[in-house]
């Protein structure tokens, strides 16, 4: 995105919290949050999660002792519980630069439920993929999630009726070539930057074996839903593997072409990322031998996933003639009768107004039929947030 608003987030922690992730330990640390937060009404739990007996022998259990993890409650009314689980990464690894969080109802571990995998816009990125503050309010603030956190109707209906388990992942904003790691690197020097504007799918599917270990889901109903980097990174998800349904907002299919995929000149928060490799500074215009591929002649790989894309004429970052309906006329070539790629275009109340910019866009894409969309592509029954389901 072009235009970044500080998050409350991208501040050093403490030495404490360092310390403690900069620890040798061979799994995920898995954290206890000690954010305020207005949902944090309940403290942390750390029980082992429920596993059924008959695949115990595909699980090895923690020497932590279980799945940390706290319930919360949606910040209405209602306060009705909901169970997150955040993790962070530990210190300098390139193998796992992702924070990341699942949340769900009901049984911790369930290998029925289906996966929405949900990923922010570049705004939700963490200065600070350690901190596990951050991770949870940036990965609580935007999409799904978002709704699940605020409204006990989206909660509900979402990890209730539809039986979802979300996996929300949370991206740090660079990675520092010199200490060759993505922690606490306020992204401020050019030469010692790689600026991280892509979903790696590689660690995506990492992040996602290790929540069929802990917290069991279908392989074969996973869904996915982002907004602008996170919306691409679906898509590039997408193109290695399945996904039953795809729902994003302000992103498309990628080529050459486009500003995300160059290594642009260092810009505080916006620049490109062209290669791969992390220990290469990728401002300036650095050459490399790993170029990030493009996604668009990869098109083929979404025959049989049902894709929508939110877009308006007011986004200048994703935008709807140049990027999104090439996007969709691409899919659309390989689609099935139960598949294919829609535009949805939303507009503006002001007849002078383009629509909403790319910023003002990230808020669509969340109603109802949406999340029903991505029901119907794992081929589940339709949900409603009906009164009568908010009991």
């Amino acid at each position: 995105m072009a235009t970044h608003k500080p998050s409350r987030c991208r501040s050093t922690p403490s030495g404490t919290i360092i310390g403690a992730l900069l620890s040798t330990l061979i799994f995920i640390f898995v954290s206890s949050i000690h954010a305020s937060h207005s949902a944090d009404n309940t403290e942390r739990v750390a029980l082992a999660p429920r596993r059924h007996q008959h695949h115990h022998h595909h699980h090895h259990s923690h020497s932590s002792g279980g799945i940390n993890y706290r319930t919360l409650r949606t910040n209405d009314a209602k306060a009705l519980p909901f169970n997150l689980s955040t993790s962070t990464i530990k210190g300098g690894s390139p193998a796992g630069i992702y924070g990341w969080n699942f949340i769900w109802r009901g049984d911790a571990y369930d290998r029925s439920r289906p996966l929405m995998l949900s990923i922010g816009s570049s705004e939700t990125r963490c200065n600070d993929v350690s901190n596990p503050a951050c991770v949870k309010e940036n990965g609580l603030d935007h999409g799904w999630p978002e709704r699940i956190a605020n409204h006990s109707s989206y909660a509900r209906t979402i990890l209730d009726h539809a039986n979802f388990g979300v996996l929300s992942i949370v991206s740090p904003l660079c990675y520092n070539t010199s200490r060759l790691s993505p922690l606490r690197n306020e992204c401020g020097t050019a030469k010692d930057m790689h600026a991280l504007k892509h979903i790696r799918p590689d660690l995506v599917l990492g992040i996602m074996k290790l929540v069929q270990q802990q917290f069991g889901f279908d392989e074969g109903k996973v869904v996915g839903s982002g907004g602008s980097m996170g919306g691409r990174g679906i898509f590039r998800l997408g193109t290695v593997r399945t996904l039953r349904a795809i729902s994003v907002t302000g992103a498309h299919l990628e080529t050459d072409k486009d500003a995300y995929m160059n290594s642009l000149p260092y810009v505080p928060w916006d620049s490109g990322e062209g290669c791969w490799t992390l220990s290469n500074p990728n401002v300036g215009g650095t050459k490399c031998t790993d170029k990030v591929p493009e996604t668009m002649p990869l098109a083929n790989k979404f025959a049989n996933t049902p894709v929508q894309i939110y877009s308006s004429y007011g986004d200048d970052i994703a935008n709807l003639n140049t990027q999104v309906r090439p996007t969709c006329d691409a899919i659309n070539k390989f689609k099935t009768p139960t598949s294919g790629c829609t535009i949805h275009v939303v507009r503006s109340n002001s007849p002078l107004s383009r629509g909403p910019t790319h910023a003002q866009l990230m808020d669509s894409g969340f109603e109802e039929e949406d999340l029903n969309f991505l029901v119907r592509g794992y081929g589940g029954t339709p949900v409603s947030f009906a009164k009568r389901n908010r009991r």
